[in-house]
């Protein structure tokens, strides 16, 4: 197995969040298993995992964000909706959305 594969140093990980940010897929481990993530900045990329996972476009993909606010910058919400999240966001970590 590739060490590098596990980044566990500050300049792997800036590596892999520089892939990210030029439009890279990256491979990571989940609590279960591993998974596809990309920025969502860039279409291509979520093509990309669309492809690799062999998954319909219609099946959205889950949108990850660090802060309720964040969900205003990819999606459409309401103000209830993000009201909503603000209440929430210490329990639910993440956001699922539609952004294909």
């Amino acid at each position: 197995m590739n060490a590098s594969a596990y980044p566990n140093t500050q300049t792997q990980l800036e590596g892999v969040a520089n892939t990210l940010k030029q439009g890279g897929v990256a491979v990571f481990p989940t609590d279960t298993v591993y998974d596809l993530g990309c920025s969502i900045k860039h279409p291509t990329a979520i093509q990309r995992i669309f492809k690799i996972k062999n998954r319909p476009t219609d099946q959205t993909l889950p949108m990850l964000i660090s802060r309720p606010e964040g969900a205003l910058e990819m999606t459409e919400l309401r103000d209830r909706d993000l009201e909503i999240l603000k209440k929430i966001w210490l329990i639910f970590l993440f956001f699922s959305g539609s952004f294909c």
